[in-house]
């Protein structure tokens, strides 16, 4: 995953699919609260994952895409989505509703 769009990682993201593979997903949603109780080895581990998304993120240009403070913003809100999505019964239509509003909400940000 090299230089993706914010737009188009949030897209895959928070798309129903991307939720239901469970096993496949982000281990960041995850292993998140795991990693939060585990060894400072651990945490730096899950820190060096979050940073090499953000790089991915914001790209090999000379201008990036996107602030820092903007990917770190929209991957926590997306990531926090995830979580909530998942952890809801699969057929719930709370879990769809946390998918939906967070993916308007953060492509209203995303577009000018």
């Amino acid at each position: 995953m090299q230089g993706i769009e914010l737009a188009d990682f949030v897209n895959f993201y928070l798309s129903r699919k991307h939720r239901d593979e469970k096993g496949k997903g982000c281990t960041r949603a995850a292993l998140g609260g795991n990693a939060a109780r585990q060894s400072d080895d651990i945490k730096a581990a899950y820190e060096a994952g979050i940073e090499k998304l953000l790089e991915v993120l914001q790209g090999e240009d000379d201008e990036p895409k996107a602030s820092r403070a903007e990917i770190i913003d929209t991957f926590a809100h997306a990531l926090g989505a995830l979580i909530l999505s998942r952890a809801c019964p699969d057929d719930s239509p709370l879990a769809d509703e946390v998918l939906s509003v967070c993916h308007e909400q953060i492509m209203a940000k995303l577009t000018p």
